[in-house]
């Protein structure tokens, strides 16, 4: 009893990377169909993106920049070396997906999606600079343990604070250090139907993705992408179709919703936010038979 079928399937990778070393990915989905026209979905998978080759193993440049050493307390110029990191480990995402389709039999030709996600990623890799006033502070917070402190090239221990103890050299190389969150729901809405002698298809996409984080660094401000310029939180596309024989009409309407001017949520804009924006889009289709071919006509 409401149990049409119960799908569960899994997959898992063993990989080995001559940069990297060993790295295990798996995927554990189910599709559970309550009857004919429900169904259920839900997947949870760990993924991976290995460094790249110039993450890797680019070259290094050296330019000269001025610094002021908190260790020390001089303010001078120091080398600075952007160099590539062999170390690097791949970064790894956990996601995790799950939502329903639903076809009402009293509708016929009409569906309707619905998927929520989430990705949340831990050790991203982001570029790192000994030259930045939050690596700085972080190192001499920590006494000279933390990881960041390996950034700053010095003649004697950490220990030293005299004049003597200024960086001989500055690194700026990517690290497994930042982290990245998303989640939001799409929904996906088709209903296809006669109209005389030919047809009509209607199809809506939207999506609501509130929540793009990412932080480059801890202790740095997070970065929230999701509603910001270039990444509206709420998106809209519909398309309504007409098809007859060789004739083919359609109307694109795009919308999105109005958005902040940045993701830093610490910068304010007098000109306030981004207003909401619509873009519709209208082409006229006609096939001819010609040549032993088909060709299109449109505008």
């Amino acid at each position: 009893p409401l149990v049409e079928s119960l799908n569960i399937n899994g997959a898992a990778r063993y990989t080995y990377y001559d940069t990297s070393g060993y790295v295990t990915t798996w995927k554990v989905g189910g599709d559970y169909h309550v009857n004919s026209q429900l169904n259920f979905r839900a997947t949870r998978s760990r993924d991976i993106l290995a460094p790249s080759v110039s993450q890797l193993f680019g070259a290094a440049s050296v330019n000269p920049s001025g610094i002021t050493d908190l260790h020390t307390g001089i303010n001078a110029v120091a080398p600075v070396e952007t160099r590539a990191n062999a170390n690097l480990k791949p970064e790894v995402a956990n996601t995790v997906t799950a939502g329903f389709v639903y076809r009402p039999e009293f509708i016929p030709g009409f569906s309707v999606a619905v998927d929520y996600y989430r990705i949340k990623i831990a050790n991203a890799i982001s570029n790192v600079s000994g030259n930045n006033a939050t690596v700085a502070r972080q190192c001499e917070d920590s006494n000279g343990t933390s990881p960041l402190c390996a950034l700053y090239i010095r003649p004697l221990p950490f220990s030293d604070r005299s004049p003597a103890n200024y960086p001989t050299l500055i690194l700026s190389s990517p690290l497994n250090i930042a982290s990245f969150y998303s989640r939001g729901i799409d929904t996906e809405v088709n209903y296809g139907f006669d109209a005389g002698p030919g047809r009509i298809n209607l199809r809506g996409l939207m999506t609501y993705q509130p929540k793009q984080v990412s932080v480059n660094l801890p202790g740095t401000t997070a970065l929230n992408a999701g509603g910001a310029a270039g990444l509206p939180s709420k998106r809209v596309n519909v398309n309504a179709q007409y098809v007859q024989g060789p004739f083919r009409f359609d109307i694109v309407q795009r919308w999105h919703s109005s958005t902040r001017r940045n993701s830093d949520p610490l910068a304010v804009y007098s000109i306030g936010r981004v207003p909401s924006n619509y873009i519709t889009d209208v082409t006229f289709a006609y096939d001819l038979k010609m040549m032993g071919g088909t060709n299109q006509l449109y505008l």
